[in-house]
């Protein structure tokens, strides 16, 4: 593992970038927690999580053991009008983050708040797209069995 905290955290945004290039689900949430937890030193935990007006009210990855206290360091980025996607990271107890470290991991934490929110645009995207589809099987089965000119209205 690369000593410099830039590198760390460029090799960290790195992977999110890759793994984007394929379909995504949930697990990229789960990946990046963790990954930011075991591969950039300062960081003892790692919470991913979606809310309305930011309030992290649905947890979709969660790294490490960050106790009970409030995260060191939060960054955000609007979904939608109403809600947000946050990373919230924990520092390990012991020696003070140096400046350029924290300068580092906020960017970082900035940079896969962005890839994340696209991320989680796909995935919705496709569950609009399943149940679309499912609608649109069940609208053909419910006017494909009537009598031709005959409009049958039930669900």
């Amino acid at each position: 593992m690369p000593a410099d905290p830039w590198e760390q955290c460029a090799a960290v945004v790195s992977r999110v970038e890759s793994r984007l290039r394929s379909p995504v689900d949930f697990d990229i949430f789960r990946s990046t927690a963790i990954d930011l937890t075991t591969s950039i030193a300062p960081i003892s935990a790692t919470a991913i999580r979606c809310g309305a007006n930011g309030d992290g009210t649905e947890t979709l990855a969660d790294a490490g053991d960050h106790g009970v206290g409030e995260s060191d360091l939060r960054r955000s980025e609007w979904l939608s009008g109403e809600s947000q996607l946050s990373i919230e990271i924990w520092f390990a107890a012991g020696d003070p983050l140096s400046p350029s470290e924290l300068q580092s991991i906020e960017e970082t934490a900035e940079a896969l708040c962005g890839l994340l929110v696209s991320a989680l645009a796909r995935i919705r995207l496709g569950e609009m797209q399943r149940e679309f589809r499912a609608i649109g099987e069940t609208t053909s089965h419910l006017f494909g069995h009537g009598e031709s000119g005959e409009r049958l209205h039930r669900i």
